[in-house]
């Protein structure tokens, strides 16, 4: 890691290096541009296993991954919009299942995958493959 010096502001509060942290971490585990993310872009070594819980991204909705052995397992999304979303995984991962709520079957999807979510709709995304 290349980080620039830390300057401390907020009256000198060390919570402000708590917040600065937090974001380094969110970039390494989910990245966006516009209405693209990417989740796992660059995964360090010991963050090997985890969850990470109601990750907003701007423009686009709320997340919730888990992985394990550096691939993720299950992700939740809820929508924020009615756009064109892409979503990117890692490169290994080649579908998924999609589903809409905890009744339905779900439907297998290519990754990388793009669709179209509704507004307010949460949805799950299980059983990657390579």
């Amino acid at each position: 890691f290349s980080l620039p010096p830390l300057k401390l502001s907020r009256e000198g509060s060390a919570l402000f290096l708590l917040t600065k942290g937090a974001e380094l971490i969110k970039r390494q585990l989910i990245q966006s541009q516009g209405k693209t993310v990417s989740f796992l872009p660059v995964l360090l070594s010991g963050f090997h296993c985890g969850r990470f819980l109601n990750i907003p991204v701007e423009g686009v909705g709320i997340f919730t991954m888990e992985w394990s052995k550096k691939l993720l397992k299950k992700m939740i999304f809820l929508s924020q919009t009615n756009q064109s979303v892409h979503f990117h995984f890692q490169k290994d991962l080649k579908r998924c299942r999609m589903k809409v709520n905890q009744k339905d079957r779900g439907k297998q999807m290519s990754l990388p995958l793009l669709f179209t979510p509704e507004v307010g709709k949460t949805y799950l995304f299980d059983r990657f493959e390579k």
